[in-house]
């Protein structure tokens, strides 16, 4: 049974109505046990009410929903000199950012995800942003195989951000290890599959050398959290390969730097039936033309979402 998380910014309400609607459509209680939804805002108690007013959207789902703060996966922790040196620094960044108790948004959103097997009733996790749509049903071996290894993709190693994450993340574990003898990573978009087993592990090893993942986080170190669970897995297993499996099914993201091509990339990958999830990024919204929104949410209409008039309410939200 799976645990989906999702960490959300007040942004992020009217993705998560879509994604809600797209869980009651193609996601099961047989294959799933909770809904976690995980508030990453400063103003959290004005999203309560929304978050609220758009349980019905999950359908059958809506009685496994709960949504939690960061203070349910952070402020347990807190002890010590690692608690003191916590709440000064978000004391310290509550003027300056609107994540997680004055936190940047961005970098806290990944300590939550590494933090979420500390909520999770189950063993089988799969994080989620709020982006993400699913398309077709969900069945019992699409992210977890029958060993309970985790199913993803592997790339390459790219110049860039996707190394520096690395880089970064080999660092904050004491790794003396070069990126130019790690052959490849898992993927480090969602939807990320990963075991309660191997989150506690990741999170045990990160504190111990770093302190309190909110301190890691809020700190000018750079690392990414997916990044840290392959560093981990190199770690204690040689390569992510020795702890994740090869997915099968296809997940599919529409980015700002997408364009045209990729727009028509995705409304192609909504009608393929191997397509489990779909991406489409806020940012991404915004350069959409109307008439390609009206595609969209055609598109999603067909896959019974809601009306279109009412799906393109929820992505013109997105937009404003």
């Amino acid at each position: 049974m799976i645990t989906f998380v999702t960490v959300v910014h007040h942004r992020d309400l009217a993705l998560l109505a879509l994604q809600a609607k797209s869980m009651a459509q193609f996601v099961d209680r047989e294959t799933t046990s909770k809904i976690i939804v995980v508030v990453n805002d400063q103003q959290e108690h004005h999203m309560r009410s929304g978050l609220e007013e758009m349980l019905p959207n999950y359908g059958p789902l809506s009685g496994i929903v709960t949504f939690l703060s960061g203070d349910d996966l952070f402020m347990k922790s807190w002890a010590g000199f690692s608690g003191l040196k916590s709440r000064y620094i978000n004391r310290l960044q509550v003027h300056r950012h609107r994540g997680w108790r004055g936190n940047n948004g961005y970098r806290i959103q990944q300590a939550i995800k590494l933090a979420a097997g500390r909520v999770s009733p189950t063993e089988q996790i799969v994080i989620l942003d709020a982006k993400n749509l699913f398309v077709s049903p969900l069945t019992n071996r699409d992210f977890f195989s029958f060993g309970n290894r985790p199913l993803t993709s592997f790339q390459p190693i790219v110049e860039g951000i996707h190394e520096n994450w690395l880089v970064e993340s080999l660092n904050v574990l004491s790794m003396n290890k070069r990126t130019s003898d790690i052959p490849e990573t898992t993927k480090f978009v969602t939807p990320f599959p990963v075991t309660k087993e191997i989150l506690s592990a990741v999170c045990r090893d990160v504190e111990a050398k770093n302190g309190a993942l909110e301190v890691l986080f809020a700190s000018r170190k750079r690392p990414s959290e997916f990044m840290l669970i392959n560093a981990w897995a190199i770690d204690n297993f040689g390569s992510p390969r020795s702890v994740f499996g090869e997915e099968k099914r296809r997940h599919v993201g529409y980015w700002p730097d997408g364009g045209k091509v990729g727009f028509s990339e995705m409304m192609s990958a909504i009608d393929d039936p191997n397509t489990l999830t779909i991406a489409v990024h806020y940012k991404a919204l915004k350069l959409l033309s109307n008439r390609e929104l009206d595609r969209l949410a055609l598109a999603l209409e067909k896959k019974n979402f809601g009306s279109q008039a009412e799906i393109l309410s929820l992505l013109n939200d997105v937009k404003s």
